[in-house]
């Protein structure tokens, strides 16, 4: 199996926390979220994951729209992707389990938000 590298690459700060794409992106739909603690960054999926933490609790949440440092495909398409992994989530409710809070799109994307139920989310 081939590992993709985008060589070029531009980093982006938000909360302090230094993250990696392909482009710049738009992410002021997160600051209602709360703080960024952490960024999942170097996902093949076209996925970006976020630790946010607002009022003492944390939250993940996945985003469909950028464009990773290691994705090769098209923004669209990882959004269409979380668009029909939802159904999937809203069924896998269980105490082990994260729980789904929320979904909604974006200007540019598409967001999933699931609070951590066991725990912090340690990074």
């Amino acid at each position: 199996m081939e590992t993709f590298k985008q060589t070029n690459s531009i980093t982006m700060t938000l909360n302090k926390v230094d993250f990696q794409l392909q482009e710049e992106h738009n992410f002021n739909w997160l600051k209602h979220l709360g703080n960024v603690f952490c960024v999942f960054d170097q996902q093949d999926s076209g996925n970006i994951s976020f630790g946010v933490e607002q009022d003492g609790q944390k939250y993940f949440v996945k985003y469909a729209g950028a464009k990773p440092i290691d994705f090769n495909g098209n923004p669209e398409g990882a959004i269409e992707r979380l668009k029909k992994a939802l159904p999937v989530y809203q069924s896998l409710e269980h105490p082990h389990l994260i729980k789904l809070l929320d979904y909604f799109s974006t200007e540019n994307g598409y967001e999933v938000n699931v609070y951590i139920l066991i725990g912090r989310l340690v990074v």
